[in-house]
């Protein structure tokens, strides 16, 4: 089967905060960001691929509201796939895995989520953008995969510790990482090869851009109804979380 390589259509604009944005330019308005050093210049591009199909994302183009001034007070969490801890609130990450401000958020979370346990639950969810979105997307896609035999949590860990980030983890490594985790690797061949989890990467970054993400990393504090307590926009620190989370 030969490659196809498919456009995704994601509607946003190149809005203003602490992270990458859709334009692939560091941006900054909040006060006192601990965004690291990082650069955010595409330094690569995706490989042929052989049998894969690849994820049919284009590039994103439009406008969408300032995360601010969404409308959108509800977030559905009927489509939540990937859920870990227990919880009166629900924390939603919208990540994309070549993006270095979004490691540094996720890292961030799995200490403060854990000093959360039992209080607010923890959802992930993708946003390849456009500066990543050939190896971001199937990136994600191999999340899912590994998310089949129930190793998601553990996928995505270990893309983040071990991509440099701005496009810069060799395709070959998805596969070492499905191997490390001792994952029925025909299984995970054929569901990343078939491009199986397309619909949901394409869903989970509709769904971003409905709700006003400009970028990554970006994350909502919600109810169990869904309902939109906080909009965390950008790279957030320890401490900045633990206020927001005391609030609530």
């Amino acid at each position: 089967m030969a490659s196809v390589f498919k456009p995704i259509f994601l509607a946003a604009a190149v809005l203003f905060f602490a992270g990458c944005s859709l334009s692939g330019s560091k941006t900054e308005s909040r006060p006192a960001s601990t965004a690291s050093d990082a650069t955010t210049q595409n330094t690569g591009t995706l490989g042929e691929r052989g049998q894969m199909v690849l994820s049919d994302i284009q590039p994103s183009s439009g406008n969408a509201p300032p995360s601010s001034q969404t409308t959108t007070k509800t977030v559905d969490l009927s489509s939540s796939v990937h859920m870990q801890g227990s919880g009166s609130l629900i924390l939603v990450e919208y990540a994309d895995l070549e993006c270095p401000y979004s490691k540094e958020f996720h890292q961030t979370l799995e200490s403060v989520m854990l000093a959360h346990e039992g209080k607010i639950q923890w959802v992930y969810k993708h946003f390849p953008l456009n500066q990543h979105l050939k190896k971001a997307t199937l990136e994600a896609e191999a999340t899912e995969c590994a998310g089949v035999q129930g190793k998601f949590w553990d996928y995505v860990q270990m893309v983040f510790d071990r991509t440099p980030s701005n496009n810069g983890l060799a395709e070959k490594e998805l596969f070492t990482i499905s191997k490390d985790l001792g994952l029925d690797e025909n299984l995970f061949n054929d569901c990343l090869a078939n491009a199986t989890s397309n619909a949901k990467v394409k869903a989970d970054a509709a769904e971003a851009q409905r709700l006003g993400a400009p970028g990554t990393p970006f994350s909502l504090l919600a109810d169990q109804n869904g309902n939109i307590l906080e909009v965390i926009d950008g790279l957030y620190s320890q401490k900045e979380l633990e206020e927001i989370f005391q609030r609530y």
